[in-house]
């Protein structure tokens, strides 16, 4: 499924999701080696034409490990120290490897216009597919976690 399905699906959730994903320019993505073994690596993200992408260096170990199991999990930590924020993001899916040329010269376009990046060193890009979007945070002394999965309403579990 993808972002533009769970916007669809559960507008607000994805609302706070994406607010959480951008409060702060970086983000934790988790990949699969070829091992089988975890590997965890900084990022950023980008919300471009209504879906989520990533994008990275060309050649860059995550792309690799993407192209070979495009399965991933990132977190995105909003929470600071002493400041109420709208929570932190978790989201899983699978990413895949943009190969269309209309589309990476869309982005190339938009990296220059909105996000002033020049992309002339070169990038691949992945595109999400979600299956699940989670957003934590903590009310009185309460964790809270709002769930989404493809197909189902937002549900709530709480934890002290």
């Amino acid at each position: 499924m993808s972002w533009s399905i769970l916007r669809a699906q559960a507008p607000e959730h994805a609302e706070r999701i994406e607010a959480s994903l951008t409060a702060q320019q970086h983000t934790i993505l988790a990949t699969v080696r070829a091992d089988g073994s975890p590997r965890v690596s900084g990022m950023e993200l980008d919300f471009f034409e209504g879906e989520l992408y990533f994008g990275s260096m060309p050649g860059a170990w995550k792309g690799r490990d993407l192209d070979r199991d495009p399965r991933f999990a990132l977190h995105n930590c909003s929470t600071l120290e002493g400041e109420k924020t709208i929570g932190d993001a978790k989201i899983a899916g699978t990413a895949r490897r943009v190969t269309d040329s209309a589309v990476l010269d869309r982005f190339a376009t938009w990296l220059r216009e909105e996000q002033d990046f020049d992309p002339s060193t070169g990038f691949d890009l992945f595109r999400t597919e979600l299956t699940e979007a989670v957003l934590i945070r903590v009310v009185e002394d309460e964790m809270v976690f709002d769930i989404w999965k493809p197909g189902e309403s937002v549900r709530q579990t709480r934890r002290r």
